[in-house]
């Protein structure tokens, strides 16, 4: 089979067909975000912003609860005021030691 790695001797096919498939579907919405922004005037971004949401969805299930999955700012106490704050499109979080300071609508 194409699909098959080697593990010790042995082939090892579960989990890789698991993740062939999650991306599989990950591909599948991405691909009709695509066609729906093809019929109408979106932002060039949409796309981009849909296949970060699929994965941050997927990666939220496949982590253990303890971690939060999110997009977002980083606040550190050493940036001034003057500094901008990066946007990093996925944040993987310790949910029962990591502060939320406030969420932006």
């Amino acid at each position: 089979m194409a699909n098959e790695f080697s593990f010790n001797g042995s082939i090892a096919t579960q989990g890789y067909n698991y993740f062939l498939a999650e991306k599989k579907k990950m591909l599948g919405h991405f691909d009709s975000a695509k066609l729906q922004s093809e019929a109408h005037e979106v932002e060039p971004f949409y796309k981009g912003t849909v296949a970060e949401a699929e994965f941050r969805n997927w990666l939220s299930t496949f982590l253990p609860k303890r971690f939060g999955v999110t997009s977002g700012f980083i606040v550190s106490q050493k940036l001034s005021i003057e500094q901008k704050t990066p946007h990093f499109d996925v944040i993987i979080y310790d949910r029962l030691n990591s502060p939320v300071i406030g969420i932006e609508a």
